[in-house]
C-alpha cells in the first residue's frame, strides 16, 4: 500500500530525525508558527442543567518543521508530499484546553498527517469535546447562546510557538454538511478572535484562538407543545369559570375546575424546569405560565365572590341598588321584570270569601315579588360574568401576544 517513492522519501527524510526535540530553535528570535482551523463544527447536544455542550470538531493545525525537507526532482516519483503516522513528527501541544472532556473517535496511533517536500506538515484532529458555556435562559424558549472554546498550546509560550487562525474573525460556514446543529439548535456563525494570555507572570505570554460559536434556539417545538395548550386551558377555564353551567342561568360553585386549571398549568411548569438550569430569575415561558395560573386564580376568586353574593342577594331578598340596576339592567325586559312584582295586586271585599282570596293572593303577590326579585339578580350577576370573561379573555390574549412579541 506504499509507493515506492514515498518509501524512499520517508527513508531518507526522516534517517536522522527526532520526532522528540521541537525543531528549528536557533536562537532566542526563532519559532514556529502554527496556523489552526475548523474544518468540520456539528452541535451534537446542549445540556442546559449543566451548562455544557458537546460538539465534534475537525482541528487543523499546519506549521513548517525545517528539519524536514526533500527535493521532488530528484525522486522518480517526483513525490511533494508523503502521509506517515502521526507520532512521527514532532508536534506542537495544541489542543481545545477549554473542554472538559475529549473523546477521539480515531486512536493516535492509527492517525496520519501529510508531510510536504518543503516541510509543511498538515494534521487534523477530529474529536468529541464537552465545552461548559454559560447559558442565559432569560428568553427560552426564544434564546440564542454563545458559547466560546479555546484553543492554544499547554507548555510552549509565543517566544517558541505562535499560533494563528486561518480565518478572521468569522468562519465560512456556508457548507451545511460541515458545519450544522442539531434538531433543536441551528448554528447561526463562528467568530475568531485571537488573545495572548501573559496572566502567569515571569513574562510568559501564551497566545490562543477564541472560537465563538452562536446558536439560536428552534422555538416552535415549545410553543405547539407548551404555550399554546397553557393559552388553550387558560382560555377554556375562564370560559367555564364565567359561564352558566345550565340554560336557566343559576350559578353553582366552580372552585374545582378553576383549582384542575393551576394544577395542570404546574405541571407544564414541571415539565420545563426540569430541564432548565437553576438560575435567578425565571425565564420568559415560567412568566408566561405563572401569569396565566395567576389569571385563572384571580378569575376563580372573583368567580367565587359572585357566587357568594348571588346566594346572599337572593336568599336575603336584597334590593337591588338603583345605581347598579340602572347601570345594568336597561333593556325592556329587564323593566318588566323590575316591575312584575308590582303586577299583582290583592282583591278588596268585605265577604269570608273575599278575605280567603286576598290572603291567597297577597302569598300569590309575595312569591312572585320574590321571583321578580330573584330574576333581576339573575340578570344582574350574567351581565357581571360576561364583563368578567371579557376582561379576563382579553387579558390572556395580551400575555399570548407578549410573549410572541418578546421573542425578538
Amino acid at each position: 500500500g506504499v509507493y515506492a517513492g514515498e518509501f524512499t522519501v520517508f527513508s531518507r527524510a526522516f534517517a536522522s530525525y527526532s520526532n522528540e526535540i521541537m525543531p528549528g530553535i536557533v536562537n532566542a528570535s526563532s519559532k514556529i508558527t502554527v496556523t489552526t482551523d475548523i474544518q468540520r463544527l456539528q452541535l451534537l447536544d446542549v445540556e442546559e442543567v449543566e451548562q455544557s455542550v458537546k460538539l465534534f470538531i475537525d482541528v487543523r493545525l499546519s506549521w513548517t518543521d525545517p528539519a524536514i525537507r526533500w527535493d521532488p526532482e530528484t525522486d522518480s516519483q517526483k513525490t511533494s508530499s508523503i502521509k506517515v503516522p502521526e507520532d512521527t513528527v514532532w508536534s506542537p501541544d495544541i489542543t481545545i484546553f477549554s473542554a472538559v472532556s475529549k473523546t477521539f473517535p480515531i486512536p493516535s496511533s492509527r492517525r496520519v498527517l501529510r508531510v510536504n517536500s518543503d516541510g509543511g506538515v498538515v494534521k487534523n484532529t477530529a474529536q468529541i469535546i464537552l465545552n461548559p458555556c454559560t447559558l442565559n435562559v432569560n428568553k427560552f424558549p426564544f434564546d440564542t447562546q454563545h458559547c466560546q472554546f479555546k484553543i492554544g498550546p499547554w507548555a510552549y509560550d509565543n517566544s517558541e510557538v505562535a499560533l494563528r487562525p486561518l480565518l478572521s474573525p468569522k468562519l465560512n460556514i456556508s457548507d451545511k454538511e460541515f458545519f450544522r446543529g442539531n434538531s433543536e439548535w441551528s448554528l447561526q456563525s463562528i467568530d475568531v478572535e485571537t488573545y495572548a494570555d501573559d496572566s502567569y507572570g515571569k513574562g510568559q505570554v501564551y497566545d490562543e484562538v477564541h472560537y465563538t460559536i452562536k446558536l439560536k434556539r428552534a422555538w416552535p417545538h415549545y410553543f405547539w407543545v407548551l404555550i399554546l395548550p397553557t393559552f388553550i386551558c387558560a382560555t377554556l377555564c375562564i370560559f367555564g369559570l364565567f359561564m352558566p353551567s345550565e340554560s336557566s342561568g343559576y350559578r353553582f360553585e366552580k372552585v374545582s375546575l378553576g383549582v384542575m386549571t393551576l394544577v395542570s398549568m404546574s405541571m407544564v411548569l414541571e415539565t420545563f424546569s426540569q430541564t432548565m438550569p437553576k438560575s435567578a430569575t425565571l425565564p420568559l415561558l415560567g412568566i408566561y405560565v405563572l401569569a396565566e395560573e395567576l389569571v385563572c386564580a384571580c378569575a376563580t376568586l372573583v368567580t367565587v365572590t359572585l357566587s357568594l353574593l348571588h346566594e346572599r342577594a337572593t336568599t336575603r331578598r336584597w334590593m337591588v341598588p338603583r345605581g347598579l340596576a340602572k347601570v345594568l339592567l336597561w333593556h325592556s325586559y329587564d323593566a318588566r321584570v323590575r316591575s312584575r312584582a308590582m303586577s299583582i295586586q290583592p282583591s278588596r271585599g268585605s265577604s269570608v270569601l273575599s278575605s280567603h282570596l286576598s290572603l291567597i293572593s297577597s302569598h300569590l303577590s309575595e312569591i312572585e315579588s320574590d321571583d321578580a326579585l330573584s330574576a333581576q339578580w339573575m340578570r344582574i350577576f350574567d351581565r357581571l360574568d360576561i364583563i368578567g370573561m371579557t376582561i379576563f379573555q382579553v387579558i390572556n390574549i395580551i400575555l399570548n401576544l407578549a410573549i410572541l412579541v418578546g421573542r425578538s
